[in-house]
């Protein structure tokens, strides 16, 4: 991790170093390194296609597991900004985030529309819509499949924004706490060394 400035080089490290190990196993599936990084690779140069730039709020609603993780890493190789709603939020407040953090782009699943659809009413900064897992009603589009387009090099710095988190909002409307690169990066070094994780840990 000490030669990390940015909070998505570590997979591009791991992928070059590690390529074959496996990086997450998700609903019976080994997904290694390299297919995390070309995954998300792939998506960010799809991204960036259709409009997103460095800065770019890209909102996450979706599940734990393979398409979240492959999504904000895109977000972060993309240069833009990864924005997680967790799932079990309700359509007025994702409509409150994504306009409140003027969202560019929604990343979701068919199986969330029933919130997600009317949400995107209230948030009319969000031009790209992609779904994973079934139907995209119009005006979304189906998730891409994976493909070895590389994205251009977007000039972030480690003082740029990496993420937005919001508050649960059970008390109101949800609070946006903005991080950098460098804070995340920071946070990632200080857990990994006080739990003394190493390259073999699973």
């Amino acid at each position: 991790m000490s030669g990390s400035t940015l909070l998505h080089h570590d997979l591009i490290t791991a992928a070059a170093r590690c390529p074959d190990k496996t990086a997450i196993i998700f609903a019976g599936h080994r997904y290694t390194y390299a297919d995390v990084a070309r995954r998300s690779r792939s998506l960010a140069a799809f991204l960036q296609r259709h409009g997103v730039e460095r800065g770019d709020r890209v909102a996450q609603f979706l599940d734990n597991g393979i398409d979240f993780v492959v999504g904000v890493y895109a977000t972060l190789m993309a240069g833009a900004v990864f924005m997680p709603v967790n799932p079990l939020t309700k359509a007025d407040k994702v409509a409150y985030m994504l306009a409140d953090a003027r969202a560019k782009a929604l990343l979701t699943q068919a199986a969330l529309a029933d919130e997600w659809v009317p949400a995107l009413k209230g948030a009319p900064t969000v031009s790209l819509t992609l779904v994973t897992g079934g139907e995209a009603p119009a005006p979304a589009t189906v998730w891409p499949e994976p493909d070895a387009a590389d994205p251009t090099a977007p000039g972030t710095i480690d003082r740029d924004l990496a993420a937005i988190i919001y508050t649960s909002g059970s008390t109101g409307f949800p609070k946006g706490v903005m991080l950098s690169h460098l804070n995340m990066v920071s946070a990632v070094r200080s857990v990994s060394d006080y739990l003394g994780l190493v390259e073999s840990d699973i």
